[in-house]
This record gives C-alpha cells, structure tokens and sequence, in this order.
C-alpha cells in the first residue's frame, strides 16, 4: 500500500511514492473524500448554469449573424420583401415594415446574448450571489420560460429546442445547489 502526502493509503498504483506522483485517475476515492459534498453541487451547480446560458449565447449570436449576414429571415416571396421595404408600419412613416422587421430581430438576439453574457458571468464567477438571490433565480426561470412559450409559439424547432434545453439546465443548475 502506498501513502499519499497527507498519509493516506492510495491502493492500486504501483510505481509510485506519493499522491503527487500519481496520474489524476488513481486514488480517486481518497481524493472524493476530502471535497465536501457543497463543493461538488456548488461546480455542478456552476456547471449547469453556465451551460444554459452559453446555449442563449450561441442562439442569440448566430440569430444576430443571420439576421445581417444571411438571408434566412427574408420572406421566401420577393414581392412580400418589396412590400415590406415599401410600407410603413401605422405607428409612424419614420421607417418599413422591413426595418422594423430587421430591428425587431436585432433586438431579440442583443437581448438573447445579454442574458447568456449576464448568467454565464453570475454562474461562474457569482455563482454564491446567484443561487442566494430568489430574484435572480426566479428572474432567469422567468426570462427562460417566456423564451420556450415564445418559441412555441411563434418560432420553429431550432429556438425550441434550444430553449427548453437551457431552461432544463437552469432548472437542474437551481436545484442542485439547494441540495
């Protein structure tokens, strides 16, 4: 039997002295044993949570690349897309439909990104502040709830998909840590 540094029997490892000397797979159990069980929920707690929001991230950048760069959100109908760009919503003759339209999905992916860049920062590196604050856990479920109704709703699968994912993620980043 060997001994790591804190004198810990480390089986299975023959060839080495110490725990430092070890590759990270051996002595395993004796190294579970010195993280405490918040540690481990805390991580995957972090874990969780940061995956959610880097999927609303990915979403809300690549629905911002394809509402510039792409022309996946034009109307498959060219004459919609010159009625669009030719009329001006009720509200105001300041812009189109179609401007309104680019605008509308701008804004969508700011806010989507907005929200991934703001709970990936709260799950990794406030993760604490995070799990204590009710208004900020009930705000994320809210905002992702909202998000899978909305998909559901009005978008197609990709975004659905997409969102029900990170809410699953949120959900089980949330119950974790309370554990």
């Amino acid at each position: 039997m060997r001994r790591s540094r804190q004198g810990k029997k480390c089986d299975g490892a023959p060839g080495y002295r110490n725990l430092a000397d070890l590759p990270k797979r051996f002595c395993r159990d004796q190294i579970m044993e010195r993280i405490e069980p918040r540690m481990l929920s805390q991580t995957l707690s972090q874990i969780l949570f940061a995956c959610s929001a880097a999927i609303l991230l990915t979403l809300g950048s690549v629905h911002l690349y394809l509402t510039y760069f792409h022309t996946s959100f034009e109307p498959r109908d060219a004459t919609l897309r010159a009625h669009m760009d030719a009329t001006h919503p009720r509200l105001t003759r300041e812009t189109t439909v179609w401007r309104a339209w680019i605008g509308f999905n701008a804004s969508l992916s700011l806010g989507v990104m907005l929200f991934g860049l703001v709970y990936g920062y709260l799950a990794v590196w406030q993760n604490t502040m995070l799990v204590q604050s009710g208004f900020l856990l009930g705000l994320g479920m809210l905002v992702l709830v909202a998000y899978v109704v909305l998909a559901r709703r009005y978008w197609f699968r990709v975004p659905l998909i997409g969102c029900t994912i990170a809410l699953l993620l949120y959900t089980a980043g949330a119950l974790v840590r309370q554990v």
